[in-house]
């Protein structure tokens, strides 16, 4: 199923388009500075299913009459348009009740259910303390080894499920004798969150949708709770869907759970990236060192490491290898640093793509970037190994499908069949052609 948001003149937002596979049952982290538009995205989202949702936690007169918010959900497609009785966007459409139960979005500060929820949960008090006096709870033990997995100790071994009304509530039982308890809404707003969070899951929310997932947890509660809220993603079959600041929490994500929000005069784009992207741009690298190296993946900046050691010639320039993810970001993250700096001037940062990308004509004209004289690493192991040695490179690797090299470059460093500074002395040794003038470009930037 498909969910695919498009938003028109709403704010400081003349356009942002959003789309997301929610058959992929994981997650994705939305970052980007302050202003690109994440908080409007999720209130847009959160509009489907909760219609005032912008009338509730928007400021007044930020629609006008061009303002319009779009909807495609699996094969429904829904529109808000601009009402001018309300001064805020509508829709005529029914949107059905199970349509609005696929989504379940928390807002940051002060409109989330973590910084609203006193009110609720003291009306039923009584009912709770009832229930909690005759036994008349259940054990979540699914929930208690979540919330125990993400804060490292045993607090919540005591914690209570109530049903009133349809509804669900939880309690930790202090004390079983005299029956003294302490309600979900008493413990504090990350633990609360955490358990509202828990229950979207549990009803199977296809789109789970969170603003600021850090705020109220401390850096060692936000790395566990992506490692647990992977593994409730494909148990559930749902999809969570976050922003964030800390980098703490960016470590700990997977290729294709992070993308980049950015506003260009207003018109909003998404892209994946990688955590080093994502760390450069956010939190920079001002003046860190002297040099940088801007590569595509981690294999190429090991490689680039593996050259500037080979050389065994003093290096008096602090440098560092940044592996950023894909050409296209890396050029991208270069081009801007050239007019932005966010490491150092032009001159001291290097791109270094892979050989297979030396005829691309869009990276025509951006300076200081070198190729490396194979088409890539892995291409090249697979090219002499295969001319060699064809049938071991067949029968006996694991290197059919698309990317034969990666496989077999998997298959010699996983399998310890060569580690991969032997993989590298083997190609360099084997294929060396044009490696030693890559090396030498490589140390001339650090000695310039």
């Amino acid at each position: 199923m498909l969910l695919s948001v498009e938003i028109k003149n709403v704010q400081h937002i003349k356009h942002c388009a959003f789309e997301v596979d929610l058959s992929r049952n994981g997650l994705q982290c939305l970052v980007g500075k302050n202003g690109c538009g994440k908080t409007t995205l999720v209130r847009a989202i959160r509009n489907l299913s909760i219609n005032d949702t912008f009338q509730q936690t928007g400021a007044p007169y930020i629609f006008d009459e061009s303002s319009q918010i779009s909807y495609q959900v699996g094969g429904n497609t829904f529109s808000f348009l601009f009402n001018k009785k309300l001064n805020a966007i509508d829709s005529k459409q029914l949107i059905d009740n199970d349509i609005r139960q696929l989504f379940g979005v928390e807002l940051p500060i002060p409109h989330g259910k973590r910084f609203s929820h006193f009110q609720e949960l003291a009306k039923y008090d009584a009912d709770i303390r009832s229930k909690m006096s005759n036994d008349d709870f259940e054990e979540p033990k699914e929930l208690i080894q979540f919330l125990n997995r993400v804060y490292g100790d045993e607090r919540f071994n005591n914690l209570k499920k109530v049903s009133i009304k349809n509804k669900t509530f939880y309690a930790i039982l202090r004390d079983p004798i005299e029956r003294f308890y302490i309600r979900e809404d008493y413990l504090s707003s990350g633990e609360y969150f955490l358990i509202n969070l828990y229950k979207y899951i549990q009803e199977k929310r296809k789109c789970i949708v969170i603003d600021e997932i850090d705020i109220a947890l401390d850096s060692s509660a936000q790395v566990k709770l992506i490692e647990e809220l992977r593994t409730l993603c494909e148990l559930y079959e749902v999809n969570v869907i976050f922003t964030t600041h800390s980098l703490a929490l960016m470590e700990t994500l997977h290729e294709g759970e992070l993308y980049y929000m950015e506003n260009s005069k207003g018109v909003v784009s998404t892209r994946e990236i990688s955590h080093n992207y994502a760390k450069s741009i956010l939190f920079g690298f001002h003046n860190c060192w002297d040099r940088y190296i801007l590569t595509e993946d981690e294999r190429l900046a090991n490689f680039i490491h593996y050259l500037i050691e080979k050389a065994c010639l003093p290096i008096f320039s602090k440098y560092v290898v940044i592996h950023v993810g894909t050409a296209q970001n890396t050029v991208d993250l270069k081009v801007r640093n050239d007019t932005e700096e966010y490491f150092s001037s032009s001159k001291n940062v290097l791109c270094v793509l892979d050989g297979d990308q030396r005829s691309e004509k869009k990276f025509e004209g951006v300076s200081n970037i070198e190729f490396l004289p194979y088409e890539s690493i892995e291409k090249e192991l697979a090219t002499y190994w295969e001319s060699r040695h064809p049938d071991i490179y067949r029968a006996n690797l694991n290197v059919q499908g698309k990317h034969p090299g990666k496989s077999l470059m998997k298959e010699f460093v996983n399998k310890r069949i060569k580690t991969e500074r032997e993989v590298f002395d083997f190609l360099t040794t084997n294929s060396p052609n044009g490696i030693e003038d890559f090396q030498i470009c490589l140390l001339k930037f650090l000695a310039q």
